[in-house]
């Protein structure tokens, strides 16, 4: 909903757009989430703040803080395993790889993250003025020191 309405603003520009993504941007500053994926939980959250980042100047720093809260908070839901590192998906029953709810997702946050890049199934090159640029919030180094157990347990 709030990357729909974020661009939404863009394209119309109606003060009733800003004032309801205003209430979203304060609710998707968050550490916690029931789950960890990109449909429902803190990869979603911290997508959508990787949106706001490039599209709106003057809440870029709090989108940029915001997304890395999210980020931080998903990484409790990491499952270490022989082959790597998994995530759970649906209702934290089992290991799943789904875009939605699962690794996934979780994967392509993270490849964007650290990468940049536009977001998943949205046209922004049609949008008036072309798309926002989207940088890299971090570099990998920085991600794999965020992600070593100690560092996720002290969190």
């Amino acid at each position: 909903i709030g990357a729909a309405l974020l661009r939404c603003h863009r394209i119309i520009g109606e003060e009733r757009y800003a004032e309801a993504l205003s209430g979203l941007l304060d609710d998707t500053d968050r550490k916690y989430s029931i789950f960890p994926g990109l449909h429902s939980g803190l990869a979603g959250l911290a997508d959508f703040n990787i949106d706001v980042a490039a599209f709106a100047a003057d809440r870029r720093d709090a989108a940029i803080g915001a997304a890395k809260k999210a980020l931080s908070g998903m990484l409790h839901f990491k499952l270490r395993r022989d082959a790597g590192v998994a995530f759970p998906g649906e209702s934290r029953l089992r290991i799943s790889c789904d875009f939605a709810t699962g690794s996934a997702g979780i994967g392509y946050l993270l490849q964007r993250y650290v990468s940049g890049g536009p977001p998943a199934f949205m046209l922004d090159q049609l949008l008036p003025g072309g798309a926002p640029t989207y940088a890299p919030l971090a570099h990998a180094d920085t991600l794999a020191a965020r992600t070593s157990p100690a560092k996720v347990h002290r969190d």
